[in-house]
């Protein structure tokens, strides 16, 4: 539902978001939603969520943003992987299968 949002990408260094611990692994790619109770759909809202922001002179600003799950996906390739914990669990249930046809 939020493909066509706004993305966090990068963060400039020296800045309060680029000291959240681990903001790359838990923000980056990050959907933004709101922007101080803006809805933000395109990138004018965006810029005018900003502008309104440094016209107010404020400092902080509550920004709401959605992350996707990343189920085992490989880095470089961008496929599903399975692990092999997961394989076993596999393994036994196509050994129940065979059993249970062997049996009929």
């Amino acid at each position: 539902p939020y493909r066509q949002r706004l993305q966090i990408k990068d963060m400039a260094l020296s800045t309060p978001g680029s000291r959240i611990k681990k903001w790359r692994s838990t923000l980056r790619d990050a959907y933004i939603l709101k922007v101080h109770e803006s809805p933000i759909m395109s990138d004018q809202d965006m810029e005018h969520a900003v502008r309104q922001m440094r016209q107010r002179n404020m400092i902080k600003v509550k920004m709401i943003v959605a992350t996707d799950k990343s189920y085992g996906v490989h880095p470089m390739e961008g496929i599903m992987q399975i692990y092999f914990d997961q394989m076993n669990v596999i393994a036994k249930h196509l050994e129940e299968i065979a059993k249970d046809q062997q049996e009929q």
